[in-house]
């Protein structure tokens, strides 16, 4: 026994260790231009810690999630580091680290539990799965950008809530069982896509520990799961309630469209596991859709003949196990619920690749088992040239992640004419000073996507900061006939504010703030304007509100309208 704990702790510690040293040069990266400004360096509810910051972090949706603990992760980062990046990157290569290390002890209890090892098979259960886990290039996404630390978090509770659950299943420990349940919430406070965590207890109820023999043996199964489930309603509830403004419309992708672009993206996930080339930022939609073309008919296949395998081979549950994790952990991102715009997204990968992992290393532990030399040969040098592949790989895709422009050379070099990397890129140039650049990438975005709300507003953004108003103002009334939300609102009033429509500016805002209750940014803006449009006590009003929600210059504003009332031409974007 002795042995076998040492082993495991050499496993989960080396493997880390080696991650940890390949994921290096992230530190030296800045943010990017991708959700990285409303997540932190333009979001100002993590600048303090005081009750109405902490409040809107628990109870606010950011790019439309609910992850409260991430934003909170936030906030500690700021109060660490303030805006430098590398702190933020820090945290993320130190939180995949430490997956990486429970990876190592998970895949060893579930291999153990399903039967027992010697001491030497130990170490390769557990090493194989978490150094491949660790430094996988599909993963860079979730560890190099800093907008996914929920994806690192999420899985660190994620990971611990099966380990609890696993000793409360063999040890019938109540604590346990209390623990991996608060890990489950904890998980969801940091992403949603945990919600299939109660399915994957299930499954590990059925293989590898063996406890659904029985009607009675899977209604105490059940039972155990309720808590959980309670749990997956609200984090459902949430999710859906904010990312609805995110959501494609059955109109724009009907069901049966939905569920075949599903069974592709199985196999594109797939096939980026075991080759891991050509990985992008964002994979657009294909131009054209063809459910019955040479690439769908090999996905159909390949889904169906993996399948029956697993099915033919059923008395070997590891992998209709391993099979299923992978399907029903995908479940929440595979396209049957629409949100945004991507296709697929390496980051969703970072959890439902476990299982097929776990499966390599209970090889590498049956080869050792078996003590066959030449199998031992060859899969030693798999993994030692799947180690060097994998680890160069992860340094280049870490490297892209370096700034926002070479983020989005990278994406346009291998999608062309794909709009939201243009329009991305457009805006970064036009804040880095390269205005013309940066006009020709957003006319481009616009004109592939003219029903693009996002790419008129993005065009919008960049037309206001350079002082072309009534352009702007044509893009933000074009975007927000497609579809309104608050920051379109508050930037139609800033725009008409520069304009001099004070009564406009007033207007918008107040539409904003219908939106937005919350959002003391806005109701110091209507101040102002009310303040220009001559409405004093209104004008005091609104900055009372922004004050209470924790805008600094309010109260100074507030003590300047008591005393003087007069104009101002400040904005707070």
């Amino acid at each position: 026994m002795q042995n076998i704990r040492k082993a495991v702790i050499a496993a989960s510690l080396l493997s880390a260790l080696i991650t940890f040293i390949i994921y290096l040069p992230s530190i030296g990266n800045g943010f990017v231009s991708w959700d990285d400004p409303r997540y932190i360096y333009e979001n100002l509810d993590i600048r303090a810690f005081d009750y109405a910051s902490l409040k809107k972090l628990v109870t606010g949706f950011y790019v439309a999630n609910w992850h409260p603990l991430t934003m909170i992760s936030y906030a500690v980062d700021y109060a660490l580091w303030g805006l430098n990046p590398l702190g933020y990157h820090l945290e993320n290569n130190i939180l995949h680290a430490v997956n990486t290390a429970l990876v190592a002890v998970l895949s060893v209890r579930l291999i153990t539990i399903a039967r027992p090892l010697s001491s030497p098979a130990v170490f390769p259960a557990g090493f194989v799965p978490a150094l491949l886990f660790g430094i996988h290039p599909l993963h860079v996404e979730s560890v190099a950008w800093v907008s996914e630390r929920k994806d690192v978090l999420c899985a660190l509770f994620f990971l611990a809530s099966i380990l609890f659950y696993l000793r409360y299943a063999q040890k019938r420990k109540g604590l346990c069982y209390i623990l991996s349940l608060v890990s489950f919430a904890l998980a969801i406070m940091s992403k949603s896509m945990a919600v299939t965590l109660p399915a994957v207890l299930l499954l590990l109820d059925f293989y590898p520990l063996r406890r659904l023999s029985g009607a009675k043996g899977i209604l105490k199964a059940v039972a155990e799961k309720i808590p959980f489930f309670a749990i997956c309603a609200f984090a459902a509830a949430m999710a859906l309630y904010s990312q609805t403004s995110a959501m494609a419309s059955l109109e724009s992708i009907p069901v049966d469209i939905r569920f075949i672009s599903a069974l592709r993206s199985y196999a594109f996930y797939l096939e980026k596991l075991f080759v891991p080339v050509g990985l992008a930022p964002f994979y657009p939609f294909p131009a054209e859709f063809d459910p019955f073309g040479a690439d769908y008919l090999v996905t159909y296949a390949v889904l169906a003949g993996i399948s029956i395998i697993c099915l033919a081979a059923i008395r070997y549950r590891m992998f209709i196990v391993a099979w299923l994790y992978f399907l029903g952990t995908l479940v929440p991102v595979i396209g049957l619920v629409q949100v945004g715009m991507q296709a697929a997204a390496d980051r969703y990968m970072y959890l439902p690749s476990l299982s097929l992992l776990v499966l390599l290393g209970a090889g590498g532990a049956l080869i050792i088992e078996k003590n066959s030399k030449p199998l031992l040969a060859l899969f030693l040098g798999f993994i030692s040239v799947a180690t060097v592949g994998l680890s160069y790989a992860t340094v280049t895709q870490t490297a892209i992640w370096k700034d926002s422009l070479t983020l989005w050379d990278h994406e346009i070099g291998i999608y062309p004419d794909a709009y939201i990397p243009l329009m991305n890129r457009g805006a970064a140039l036009v804040k880095m000073g390269e205005p013309e650049r940066g006009m020709k990438d957003l006319d481009r975005a616009v004109s592939l996507a003219p029903g693009s709300r996002n790419a008129l507003y993005n065009r919008a953004l960049a037309l206001k900061g350079l002082g072309r108003y009534r352009e702007a103002l044509d893009d933000l009334n074009a975007a927000i006939k497609i579809r309104p939300d608050a920051d379109l609102y508050n930037n139609r009033g800033n725009v008409l504010k520069r304009l001099g429509d004070h009564a406009g500016a007033v207007e918008n805002y107040r539409k904003s703030l219908e939106f937005d209750p919350v959002n003391g940014a806005t109701y110091f803006n209507l101040a102002l304007a009310l303040e220009a449009n001559g409405d004093i006590n209104g004008a005091i009003e609104s900055a009372s509100r922004a004050a209470g929600l924790g805008v600094g210059q309010a109260s100074q504003y507030l003590d300047y309208l008591n005393s003087r009332p007069g104009a101002s031409t400040l904005i707070v974007e």
